[in-house]
């Protein structure tokens, strides 16, 4: 079958018509224009493999680097258990790094300042130092990376007031300064937070900052803010009322401070707004919208939502003790009654203030 089937080939190459001169020409004119034309296109550059330090980082915990031009990208180390001075960190060894996006070093033991040189790293997108040891004021610098996107600094030791430079941060989104020793008034925040157009949250919880925030509608070019949180401060006078024209809120705390007056009536047009928080203030006082009972509504007509959770305890210090007596004896009567754990979850639900009487935790 091999021999026939030999033969049978050879037979139809005998029966196939040479190939004509021409063609065999025309042939080799087209190999010849693909060579040309390979030779003319440019070349990929190849990423050269990773040599000597270049290839020890890539083995090292917590490093990223960057696949073809080598350069550490991100350094992430959170809760590592790395002591020192923050500072000389910096300045020796992350200050070379210039094209470092992203350091993580939250929940270790760095004291020391943070120094200028951090403005040499201007790739910097974000930043994570919470739960250390870091001491001093914020560098002006701060406002050279532009490129910075996240700011997380809080729970450390940080004092002084806040730099001018964060007003040229236009592309920051998140900004975290919670439980340090900040301070400086309302109009310092206003001059430092205002030119933050794409700030979406905005946390300096238990710090120093007091004074009205009426200078310069603070938060009124903030559009796109969505959590805001200023408990523990000293803030006074009457609450903002932009805040409540700010549509994209979602979370809203300013409890233990010393606002006083009307509630912006604007926070009851609020359609996202989940939670405001407003407990242990002066004197807050609300129009009548937050004390009857929402109408209900027709059909297509626009409908109007109080926040889920609204919290209003404590808004005035005579209050504050008439409610610790209400709770003392009903907690007494509770155990006398063997029903403490059905008081208990009632307690721990109402949400009764100081001008306002409704129980509204958990409605819409």
């Amino acid at each position: 079958q091999q021999q026939q089937q030999h033969q049978q080939q050879q037979h139809q190459q005998q029966q196939q018509p040479p190939r004509s001169t021409a063609t065999q020409q025309q042939q080799q004119q087209r190999r010849r224009r693909n060579q040309q034309r390979q030779r003319r296109r440019p070349q990929k550059e190849q990423a050269p493999p990773p040599q000597g330090r270049s290839a020890l980082l890539q083995e090292w915990t917590g490093i990223t680097v960057h696949p073809k031009w080598q350069q550490v990208l991100k350094l992430a180390l959170p809760h590592f258990g790395l002591q020192g001075s923050f500072t000389l960190a910096m300045d020796d060894v992350l200050s070379r790094l210039r094209g470092l996006e992203e350091v993580v070093l939250l929940g270790n033991s760095f004291t020391g300042e943070i120094p200028d040189s951090l403005a040499q790293l201007q790739s910097l997108r974000i930043v994570l130092l919470r739960g250390n040891q870091l001491q001093g004021r914020l560098p002006q610098s701060l406002g050279v990376l532009k490129q910075l996107v996240t700011l997380d600094l809080s729970h450390n030791h940080l004092t002084g007031p806040l730099p001018d430079g964060i007003q040229a941060l236009g592309r920051l989104q998140t900004l975290i300064l919670a439980g340090n020793e900040l301070s400086g008034t309302g109009e310092d925040l206003a001059r430092s937070c205002s030119l933050l157009t794409s700030l979406r949250n905005l946390d300096i919880e238990d710090n120093r900052f007091y004074g009205s925030l009426q200078h310069d509608h603070v938060f009124s070019r903030m559009s796109k803010l969505m959590v805001l949180n200023l408990h523990g401060n000293a803030f006074s006078g009457p609450i903002p009322g932009e805040l409540g024209t700010l549509e994209a809120l979602l979370r809203v705390d300013l409890s233990a401070n010393q606002f006083s007056g009307l509630l912006p009536f604007h926070f009851s047009r609020q359609h996202n707004l989940i939670e405001l928080v407003l407990y242990g203030n002066l004197d807050l006082r609300g129009p009548d919208f937050w004390q009857r009972p929402q109408p209900q509504q027709q059909d297509g007509a626009e409908e109007q939502r109080r926040p889920r959770n609204l919290t209003l305890r404590h808004n005035s210090r005579k209050q504050q003790e008439q409610e610790q007596e209400k709770a003392e004896t009903a907690q007494v009567q509770a155990m006398g009654m063997g029903v403490g754990m059905g008081v208990g979850m009632g307690m721990g639900t109402a949400t009764k203030g100081a001008h306002w009487h409704w129980h509204g935790v958990g409605e819409e």
